[in-house]
Formats: C-alpha cells, sequence, structure tokens
C-alpha cells in the first residue's frame, strides 16, 4: 500500500482510536499501520508527524462538547495527548537501533503498557486512555486485568502491532507464533473462569436517578458561585426548586424498597442547599430506618459561603438502623469544571462490613485511578455514584467495569445524565439504564455477595513495573546490538 494511502487511512482510523473514542477494531488496526508508518519512514521525522496526526485526532475527539473547556485549552490537551502516546511508536525505533531484533518486538507494547501505568499513578486524568478500554465488552479478555490491571491488556494489544508488522515487514507468519500463543492462552484461562464461576447467594440492590428532563429544571440557569454568596431570598427559591428533584429520588428509593432492595444508591450531583441539609439528611436516615435498607447517596451540599469552595462533594450511606455508616468527600476532582467549585478530600476510601459483606464506595472520577481503588483492599462490592455528561455516557460507565474486574467486587454505578451500569465482578453487566432516553429511573437487579479476590488486588501493578523494566532494558540495548548498528 503506497504511503501517502496509509497515512489517509491512518487519519481516517485515529479519530476512533484517540484516547476518548475506542473501538476494538480500530484499536486493533491502527497501531500496526502506525507502526509500520514509523519502522519503514525516516525516523524521528515520521515520528514528529505522527504525534501531529494523533494530537489532530485527540483534538477531533474532545471537540463538541466532549471536553467543555476553551479552543486554546483544548489545543493544549491535544497537543500533549499527541505527543504523550506517540512515545511508544519512538521507543519502538530507538530499540530497534540498541537492541536484537527478537528482544526489540517486544519494545512496543512495553512501552505502551508502562504508559498506561504511568498515566493511571501521576497523570491528572488516570485511566482516561487506556488502550485496554477497547476490549470491555470481550470478557474473555477482560479477565486479563484480574491479574495485571489494564497494563496487561495494552501490552497484549500493542503486542500485536509489533508481531505483525515483524510478520509484515518478513514476509512470514513466524513473527506471530509467540503473541497468538499467548493470546489464545489469554482468552482460554478467561473463558474458563467466566465458565467455572459458581452461582453465588445475592443480594437486590438498585440504582436510581433524575431523569434529563428533572435535571434541567433543578440546575437551568445555576452558578454555585453566585447561589453560595446569594442573599436568604435567592437561596430559598433555589431551595424550592431543589427539594422535589429530591423528593421524586426519595419516592424512587421507597419504590426501589418496596420491590426487595436491600440497597438503593442514588447518583452523584443531587443538589441540596447547605441550610436544608440537616432536614434531609434526617429524612434519609428515618427512609433507610423504616424500609430496613442500606441508602447511599452522593449530593453536591452547596454552602452559604462569601469565600471558595462552593460546594461540597460528598457520599454518604446509611445503615438499615438510620445510623451513618460512612461519610467520604470526593478526592479526584475533574480538572477545570470541579476544582473551580469544591476543594478535593483527602481520606482513603471507606470500608464498612455491611452484614452482606465488606463494601467500599467513592464518587464518580476517583474511579478512574485504579491504585486509588485497589488501596480499599478486598471487598464484595463498590459503591459508585457519578455524574456524566452526554458525550462521555458511553465510555465513562465502562471505564468503571475494569474497577470491578481488577478488584473482582461487584459494581453499582448511578448515574446522572448517562447510564446506570451495575456488574459482577467479572464485568458481566447485570443491570443498564439511560437516564437521556427515557430508561425507567429505577434500575433494579441482583450482584454477588461475596466478591473474588484477585491477583491484581494482592500484587497491584507488578505486571506495570516489571514492563518498564524491560523496556529501559530495551531502550539502553546491548553492546553487541550497538556495534552492528
Amino acid at each position: 500500500m503506497p504511503r501517502r494511502l496509509l497515512w489517509v487511512v491512518v487519519l481516517l482510523l485515529l479519530p476512533f482510536r484517540a484516547q476518548h473514542v475506542v473501538l476494538a477494531p480500530a484499536a486493533w488496526i491502527a497501531p500496526v499501520l502506525l507502526l509500520h508508518l514509523v519502522r519503514t519512514g525516516s525516523g524521528r521525522r515520521t515520528w514528529a508527524a505522527l504525534a501531529a496526526a494523533m494530537a489532530l485526532a485527540e483534538l477531533v475527539t474532545i471537540s463538541g462538547g466532549y471536553l467543555p473547556l476553551p479552543l486554546s485549552a483544548r489545543l493544549a490537551v491535544a497537543m500533549a495527548a499527541g505527543a504523550t502516546w506517540s512515545l511508544p511508536y519512538l521507543a519502538d525505533h530507538v530499540a530497534r537501533r540498541r537492541s536484537a531484533p527478537a528482544r526489540a518486538a517486544l519494545a512496543f507494547p512495553a512501552a505502551m503498557a508502562s504508559l498506561d501505568l504511568l498515566l493511571a499513578r501521576v497523570g491528572p486524568t488516570g485511566a482516561w486512555g487506556s488502550p485496554a478500554h477497547a476490549h470491555v465488552d470481550n470478557l474473555p479478555l477482560l479477565q486479563l486485568v484480574a491479574v495485571t490491571g489494564t497494563p496487561g491488556l495494552s501490552f497484549l494489544t500493542a503486542w500485536s502491532a509489533s508481531a505483525l508488522c515483524d510478520a509484515w515487514q518478513a514476509g512470514s507468519l513466524r513473527p506471530l507464533r509467540a503473541w497468538l500463543i499467548t493470546l489464545c492462552a489469554v482468552s482460554s484461562a478467561g473463558a474458563i473462569r467466566l465458565a467455572l464461576a459458581d452461582p453465588e447467594p445475592r443480594l437486590a440492590v438498585a440504582a436510581i436517578a433524575p431523569s434529563a428532563a428533572e435535571l434541567r429544571v433543578a440546575f437551568e440557569g445555576l452558578s454555585t458561585a453566585s447561589l453560595a454568596r446569594a442573599d436568604e431570598g435567592l437561596r430559598r427559591r433555589w431551595g424550592a426548586a431543589f427539594r422535589p428533584l429530591a423528593q421524586r429520588m426519595v419516592d424512587r428509593s421507597l419504590a426501589a424498597a418496596a420491590a426487595g432492595a436491600r440497597l438503593v444508591a442514588w447518583p452523584e450531583g443531587i443538589p441540596v442547599l447547605e441550610e436544608d441539609w440537616a432536614d434531609l439528611d434526617a429524612g434519609l436516615s428515618q427512609l433507610a430506618r423504616s424500609q430496613a435498607i442500606h441508602l447511599a447517596i452522593a449530593p453536591w451540599r452547596v454552602l452559604r459561603t462569601r469565600q471558595f469552595p462552593w460546594v461540597e462533594n460528598r457520599s454518604v450511606l446509611y445503615g438499615p438502623d438510620g445510623s451513618t455508616r460512612w461519610q467520604y468527600s470526593k478526592v479526584h476532582l475533574v480538572p477545570g469544571l470541579e476544582t473551580s467549585k469544591m476543594v478535593a478530600g483527602r481520606a482513603a476510601m471507606p470500608v464498612v462490613d455491611s452484614g452482606h459483606g465488606r463494601w467500599t464506595g467513592a464518587i464518580c472520577f476517583d474511579f478512574d485511578f485504579p491504585a486509588f481503588v485497589r488501596a480499599a483492599g478486598p471487598v464484595d462490592l463498590l459503591v459508585a455514584p457519578a455524574d456524566d455528561w452526554p458525550a462521555i455516557a458511553a465510555i465513562h460507565p465502562r471505564m468503571a467495569v475494569f474497577r470491578a474486574v481488577e478488584t473482582g467486587a461487584a459494581l453499582l454505578r448511578p448515574a446522572s445524565n448517562g447510564r446506570s451500569l451495575i456488574t459482577d465482578g467479572l464485568g458481566r453487566i447485570q443491570g443498564e439504564a439511560d437516564s437521556r432516553s427515557g430508561d425507567v429511573p429505577v434500575l433494579l437487579t441482583s450482584v454477588p455477595l461475596r466478591g473474588r479476590t484477585t491477583p491484581y488486588s494482592r500484587v497491584g501493578d507488578t505486571f506495570g513495573g516489571l514492563c518498564l523494566l524491560l523496556l529501559g532494558l530495551l531502550l539502553v540495548g546491548d553492546s553487541r546490538s550497538r556495534r552492528a548498528a
């Protein structure tokens, strides 16, 4: 295929491989073509062109409301993403000049897995951009993250590109053998894990959410900073606008309890004024006690203050006796969107023995940081209230599924402005509803009472760390290969 045509194909594929729009075919195909272009091009000049192409693709995907930031900020994000995600291709170029071909073939997958690990650990957006997300619907392959975390799946995907390029250039299928054997072994092991999952005792749970129309009524024209500083009259009018939404959520909680749910969870972001919180808190405690249920909520409490912060974003779990089982403040705030309104919490995720197993919870963006979730220890259920927006409503709940498989815990994720999702610890969806599409606002299903202790929950990012070490060795190379070069 002529190089110009290859570039055209790549540019068409890249928006579907960029870090926020992930399709499985593009995730497999695009790296093969990109790697071939870099390997057969003029080295670093081709890599620079690739970084520019990736930046353009990123700009396309984060436009149109995906990232609600000014154009200048989106340009900066796109350029940073293009430079970052093109680094594994540069690593492949360097390693092939410094290490023997058989070893250099692992440089690209090792670099991709290392980047996956580093961004999730120290990047401001956590796991966003992981190539592993393309495979969330491939349940046998998805089981790999229970052992390695997302770096293992990123390694396997990138290894396919390296092996296929080697086979392309050699005109032989021999370079594919090790990758194909590994892929078959991983898929088979995952299929066996799914097949051998025993039926477990289950717990009835419910995720409830407001409709898009109800949220528009409650939030239209709202500025939390202005409301925090507003006079009593304006705050009373906004309080009157907020209360009907809270009452509908109470009514739906009662309906879910009547249908058998033992745990009812609200999404993130139901608004309440600071001066109205005591009454709502008492009412929800009474609701949990009267229905003998656990009730998890994550309201936005609009403070009455003349200085930042304007909002508290806190998760609360009430027990069947009406007691408060946990209070937790969101630790990871969305840069710009939330850091301008609130202050991040500092505590680890709370863990309680519910009588139905060990539960933990955090809020929305917190679940994009795998190490943070794993630090809660072995648990049986993850409670993950969220508030999305339309452009991320497809991918964001699917990202949370990875935390369920990594930890072996069921996931209960009620969401405003998007899809509520309930899965078991194998990533199998137990229930899903989209509050924007007119779906029923009460999602009722059941989850296993007991989670599965996974290798990842014990050894964490060991695989990613080994990939980082391997990458360093390959980039340094060996003296024989350097002399030959």
